[in-house]
């Protein structure tokens, strides 16, 4: 036979569910923290509601975030998985708002490392944006932040 198409049913035949199991399992149990993290967030949480919006994996992010640091800082996580929506789709910042009890939109600012999902997300919304760009890349594309920072520092005059 010479064949020019193969399916294949990657349930049973490609992976090894099991061992990727084990592996989504160690990946939620890792906080690697930027620089000033922790001290941002404390800082921030003090006059401000910290909320964390991620396309991540719920059962890998929950555990990550909670088990982090940054936990008593953080009111609220929206995992993407759990909405039906992922970043850039503005309804999941809507959600966002609504979960925070927060209706002013003049007053929700976006703060991401993706042009692409956080910064487009925040600006479909509606929402002021930060990128955070810590390799000072150069934005040559359409999507245009509200501010940029190059380190997490940066954020606090910002706000």
């Amino acid at each position: 036979m010479n064949y020019s198409l193969i399916l294949l049913d990657a349930d049973d035949t490609l992976f090894d569910y099991d061992r990727a199991e084990r592996y989504l399992g160690l990946l939620s149990r890792g906080s690697f923290l930027i620089t000033g993290a922790e001290e941002l967030c404390a800082r921030l949480s003090v006059s401000n509601t910290l909320v964390v919006v991620t396309n991540g994996i719920r059962d890998v992010q929950l555990p990550r975030i909670q088990g982090s640091p940054l936990h008593p800082y953080i009111q609220d996580i929206v995992v993407s998985e759990e909405v039906g929506v992922s970043k850039p789709d503005p309804r999941i910042f809507e959600h966002a708002l609504r979960k925070a009890r927060h209706d002013d939109k003049n007053s929700v600012l976006m703060v991401g490392d993706s042009l692409t999902s956080d910064i487009r997300g925040g600006n479909n919304f509606g929402i002021d944006t930060c990128w955070f760009n810590p390799g000072n890349v150069i934005n040559t594309g359409d999507i245009v932040p509200t501010h940029q920072i190059g380190t997490l520092s940066d954020l606090i005059e910002l706000v």
